[in-house]
């Protein structure tokens, strides 16, 4: 009787290989399942992270934006008037033909509208309270804000809630009826239109 050889080439052909282990059990296959598993997973919380982010950061800009439009509308209450505008100042003593580049100018209007506002006690105590330390920055660079000759002592910015300095202007008369509106660059950084974040669209919040 012919015995059967369990060592034969042909019959270690026809047994079925056994799938490659790696470590403490996981085969290969499993492993790379997991990988892709862990890697949408990833995925997804770092989406739902910038999402918050950028929410929460749209809402500190709209709080920004509204408190500081209720602070020129006290002031206008308190004095009869509205802040002035820088540009306003920068062509009457440079002349129209001397245009400031639209950042700069948004930077110079916002540092000058926070320059009055503090003026009043009452608006300077409000904008401390309301503001954190690393938000509300001064810089140590004296400027002729209002064209008078005399440099101002400091220049005020704010730290708007998407991280960007100096990302808010003023315009004086640019609102409905010529009122005045404050509004963040926004997202991008750019007073583009695209993303501001505008005073006159907050109103009925």
């Amino acid at each position: 009787m012919k015995r059967l050889r369990f060592d034969s080439p042909s019959l270690t052909r026809s047994l079925p290989r056994p799938a490659v282990v790696v470590g403490g059990g996981f085969t290969l296959i499993e492993l790379l399942v997991v990988i892709a598993i862990i890697s949408v997973l990833t995925a997804m919380i770092i989406s739902v992270s910038s999402a918050i982010r950028q929410n929460q950061a749209e809402k500190i800009a709209r709080q920004d934006v509204k408190l500081l439009h209720s602070q020129i509308a006290g002031y206008f209450e308190t004095y009869g008037r509205y802040p002035e505008e820088w540009t306003d100042r920068h062509y009457a003593a440079n002349g129209w033909a001397d245009a400031p580049d639209p950042a700069e100018a948004a930077k110079r209007n916002c540092a000058w509208l926070l320059v009055q506002l503090e003026r009043d006690q009452k608006i300077r105590t409000v904008l401390h309270e309301s503001f954190s330390a690393d938000r509300y920055k001064r810089d140590e660079v004296a400027e002729d804000l209002d064209h008078d000759g005399t440099d101002e002592p400091h220049f005020t910015y704010i730290m708007d809630g998407f991280g960007k300095e100096r990302a808010f202007n003023y315009l004086k008369a640019a609102g409905a009826g010529g009122t005045p509106i404050v509004y963040s660059a926004g997202p991008d950084g750019d007073y583009d239109g695209t993303d501001d974040i505008r005073s006159d669209d907050l109103l009925d919040e």
